[in-house]
């Protein structure tokens, strides 16, 4: 294997990439061939210091033979690594994986008297969070305090987007006292992070509160952050928000990529402001950037939900001018709107299209076709679907089952409701609150006042805490 590190220096050598290895090596006169150099350091004939590892490694990032060789052949050159030699270490062998040799590397930094750095344990918990090592992430920070070591820009980042996917926004909010503490001062990475969580979260009290540091620091937001914020206020609904952050891009001279015109149309959409979908679709057309599958599913699920059809398939033409296949995410869109407006004509095209395009339904799909073909109460078409999801082995889900018991319920087939309780019996799916109410809303209908008294002690005894409006509970269906 020591030839192919050769065989790898000289490649890099004829693509003039000299530059990147070690300063001894670049600083040999240009005479001296550096294949030959390399080729000492492999007899053993030149020693490799600290600092030479260091720089391969780096230059070998991510190629985990080449730098165990390295690192073999530094132990047999005899040379002490330093904290540097081990963070390297620490960091290949957690990129790779190998989590053993990570504990191996921090036993002989202890045995070696090597004191850990920042590097160390940016290092550590960056390797630790990839591998969702909760604990391992919290030692290595209260080591941290026990060893005065203060994260750096790059580990708060990572710790804030830990805890940030986490949804633990208390830890956030140290995380962000201890940066104030130590005065260090949130760059735009950091920025970006807390308002991409707390937008996910749909805390908007606390975007505001990111948006106005910002401000205060004399940061102005990049077109992510611009796209973060009008995704977020898009969502709950805010588009007088999003209206300002668009006359903000404008002062800016920040010119809207194809991700932000897909959060403006999905907003719009959503809010049933089709003049200004509109609007968006003539500003992508004036900066020359057409539509994609995610922009056009968007529009169509927009236009589907208002029954707005020359729309939709206006949308439908217009993919087969751009010559943009639709994916199963589209097949179930268009099923799903087909289906809510009963034209199940359409739905059948949907499904023969599907099949030619050897796009086989998944649990959505399913869910979507059992839905619509049980709101008309199309109970032939139900069973098809559900011995179709037999032959294809997918199992029906909470949602599925609890669809089928209001379909079921409606039609006063109380029969085939308790059967489909058994069904979720033998398949191990515990009812939840949803499935409760759905259930006694439609024994209330039937006026089966016994039943209903039955299935509110079975909540209760399975502390399931039932909501006094039943009918909300079934806004999923519609």
């Amino acid at each position: 294997m020591a030839s192919f590190i050769t065989q790898t220096l000289k490649r890099l050598i004829h693509d003039n990439a000299h530059k990147h290895l070690t300063k001894h090596l670049v600083n040999t006169r240009l005479e001296t061939r550096l294949e030959d150099r390399m080729s000492d350091l492999m007899k053993g004939e030149l020693k490799m210091s600290a600092r030479d590892f260091v720089v391969l490694v780096r230059h070998f990032n991510g190629k985990i033979q080449i730098v165990e060789q390295l690192w073999e052949m530094m132990k047999r050159h005899g040379e002490r690594p330093n904290v540097y030699v081990m963070s390297s270490m620490i960091y290949q062998f957690g990129k790779a994986g190998k989590m053993k040799e990570v504990e191996n590397v921090l036993n002989q930094m202890k045995q070696l008297q090597i004191e850990p750095n920042t590097i160390t344990m940016s290092s550590l918990i960056q390797i630790y969070v990839k591998a969702a090592m909760h604990k391992k992430v919290e030692d290595i920070r209260e080591q941290m305090k026990q060893l005065n070591i203060y994260p750096d820009h790059q580990t708060f980042g990572m710790l804030i987007d830990y805890y940030g996917q986490a949804k633990k926004f208390d830890e956030v909010i140290r995380l962000r006292n201890e940066m104030a503490q130590l005065n260090i001062r949130p760059n735009i990475v950091i920025y970006s992070l807390l308002i991409a969580h707390y937008a996910k979260a749909k805390k908007i009290e606390e975007v505001n509160e990111v948006l106005q540091q910002m401000k205060q620091a004399n940061i102005e937001p990049n077109l992510d952050i611009f796209s973060m914020l009008i995704h977020c206020y898009g969502k709950v609904g805010m588009l007088k928000q999003v209206e300002e952050i668009k006359e903000q891009m404008k002062q800016l001279k920040i010119d809207p990529d194809i991700r932000m015109f897909s959060t403006l149309i999905d907003s719009y959409g959503k809010a049933k402001r089709f003049k200004e979908v509109k609007e968006v679709l003539q500003q992508m057309e004036q900066a020359n950037i057409k539509p994609d599958l995610i922009i056009i599913n968007s529009l169509i699920d927009s236009y589907g939900k208002e029954k707005r059809f020359e729309e939709v398939n206006e949308m439908l033409h217009q993919m087969k001018q751009l010559k943009i296949n639709p994916d199963i995410r589209m097949f179930t869109t268009l099923i799903d709107c087909y289906g809510k407006a009963k034209r199940f004509k359409e739905v059948n095209e949907v499904l023969q299209q599907m099949e030619r395009a050897n796009i086989k339904p998944g649990l959505i799909t399913y869910s979507s076709l059992i839905s619509c073909y049980g709101r008309a109460q199309r109970f032939k078409e139900v069973n098809q679907v559900l011995h179709q999801m037999k032959e294809a082995k997918i199992m029906p889900d909470i949602t599925i089952l609890s669809s089928l018991i209001h379909s079921y319920g409606k039609a006063g087939r109380f029969k085939e409701v308790e059967v489909i309780r058994e069904n979720m019996n033998r398949l191990k799916v515990k009812p939840d609150a949803m499935v409760y109410s759905i259930l006694i809303d439609c024994y209330r209908e039937a006026g089966f006042s016994t039943k209903i008294d039955q299935l509110i002690s079975e909540a209760h005894h399975h502390n399931i805490k039932l909501n006094v409006d039943f009918e909300s509970e079934k806004k999923f269906l519609t």
